[in-house]
This record gives C-alpha cells, structure tokens and sequence, in this order.
C-alpha cells in the first residue's frame, strides 16, 4: 500500500496529455512502458478511469505499431512487454470493458499484419495468448472481429503471409468450440467458400454434429462426475477465492456487467502473481 501511494503523483503525471499524446516516438515507449508497469502494480484493479485506460490502450497500440517491427532495441523491448503483460496479466479483459470493440479489432488486425519469419516465436505465442483469453472471454464474437481471423486463414495466404496463416490456424484450433457457431453464421452471411480456408475452417463448417458429439462423449461414463465436478468447482471457487468485498467495490465502478470477466480477472491475476 505504501508503493502505491507513492507511486500516485507519478501516475497522475504519467497520464497527462502533456505525456500520454507526446509526439516524439521514444517519449510515447517510456511512457507506455510505465504505464504497463503502473497496471501491474495495482493490478488486479485498474489504475485509472475509464476514458484514461481508454487513452491508455491508444498509447499502446500506437507503440505497438511503431515499434515492434524494429526487432531490437530499448523501445522494442518496451512494447515486448507491453504485449507479453496484455495476456499475461490479462489487462486485455479491461480492454473489452471500455466499449473499444473496434480497437481490438484492430490489435487483431495488426497482429495479423504484421506477423513475420522475422519475429522470436515468443511474439508469435504473445499474439496467440492475447487473441484467444479476447475470444474465449467475449460473451458472442462479433462479425467485425471473425473477419481478420477469417481472412488470415485464406488458403492464398498460406503462401502469401504463412506466419500469419499459422497464428490464424492456432488461434482457430485453440478457441474451435467457442468460434463454432459464429463461424457458420458469418459463413452464411457473407456466402463464403469454405474450401477456400484452412482446413480447421473447413471442419469446422462441415461438422455438424461436432458440439453434440463433444458433448456426449463428456457425459458418457467418468465425463458425468467431471462434468458436474467442473461445475461446483466454477460455483464455490470464486467465493473461496476471490474477497466479495474486492468483487462489489469494483462493480460499483466498472458496473455489473463485468462481473464475470472480473473474477477471471482476479483469478489469473492471483494464480500468476501472488
């Protein structure tokens, strides 16, 4: 508590628009990079207003377009961690609470584009790490964020852009239950070809009776116990885990809604860091 309380006129200060809208490229790094470090100390709750962590998440995805494609350097290692701690430390879960749909659209689309042989395969699993906790987490997955998802998996671009094809490609096999039905919505909707997708996209598609077999399997024989095992434990783990107390301040600042993705948030958060 004494950190943090220290730490406030630097946060406060940090924030600023005298700052956080600085136009030399190498302030915008340092500053993105403390504001990440701020996050972390008073995680798991957010250290500013809503429309600051708005202006927050901006900073950071323009350092994340302009310097992550250098590859090396003090400003690169900045972002590095910028990204690693967005899923790491599930800072994104705030993210999807600020109405700023169309900016991790656009985190989604820029990971697609800029994606490369270059990169350590540490960027590559950052990426991965961050695109699912957002697709695992949104309560329905919207049109407008399946499209660069769908578009990185294009059979052409397996030969165009592969790196971006294989995060497409693992992104679609890790979240396959969740993206299901959404998938052969927008398939209907925009009169797709499937065949002209990876095969995950395909299977997808094509196997209707996927979910139910999933299903059935889980009930049949040990599945029933581990199933209704998973069950009470999804009931009584928050209570035993997380303070209500911690769980009701919040809410009345962030709003019920995010009742749920904020104790995923909390959770995590503890598992990694306590």
């Amino acid at each position: 508590m004494p950190m943090k309380k220290a730490l406030v006129p630097i946060m406060t200060a940090l924030i600023r628009d005298k700052l956080l809208k600085h136009r030399d490229e190498n302030v915008q790094a340092i500053v993105a990079s403390c504001l990440n470090h701020a996050t972390r100390v008073t995680a798991p709750i957010q250290p500013y207003l809503d429309h600051q962590m708005r202006d927050m998440f901006g900073l950071f995805m323009v350092v994340l377009r302009g310097q992550l494609s250098r590859l090396t350097g003090d400003n690169y290692d900045r972002v590095v961690k910028v990204l690693h701690f967005m899923g790491l430390g599930r800072t994104v879960l705030i993210m999807m609470d600020l109405d700023i749909d169309q900016m991790i659209v656009d985190l989604f689309q820029f990971f697609f584009d800029t994606i490369s042989p270059n990169y350590p395969p540490v960027i590559f699993q950052y990426m991965e790490d961050v695109m699912t906790l957002v697709i695992e987490e949104s309560d329905e997955v919207s049109l407008e964020l399946l499209t660069p998802l769908l578009d990185s998996v294009r059979m052409d671009n397996k030969n165009v852009s592969p790196v971006s094809w294989e995060l497409g490609t693992a992104v679609f096999e890790k979240c396959s239950t969740k993206l299901q039905p959404y998938l052969k919505e927008a398939v209907k909707k925009m009169n797709l070809e499937v065949n002209d997708y990876a095969e995950i996209v395909v299977s997808l598609c094509t196997n209707e009776n996927m979910l139910e077999e999933e299903t059935a399997a889980a009930l049949s024989g040990d599945g029933v116990s581990e199933l209704n095992g998973a069950s009470e434990g999804e009931q009584a783990g928050p209570t035993s885990q997380v303070n209500d107390g911690e769980v009701v301040q919040l809410e009345m600042d962030i709003g019920v809604h995010r009742r749920r993705r904020l104790r995923t948030y909390l959770e995590n958060w503890r598992r990694e860091f306590l």
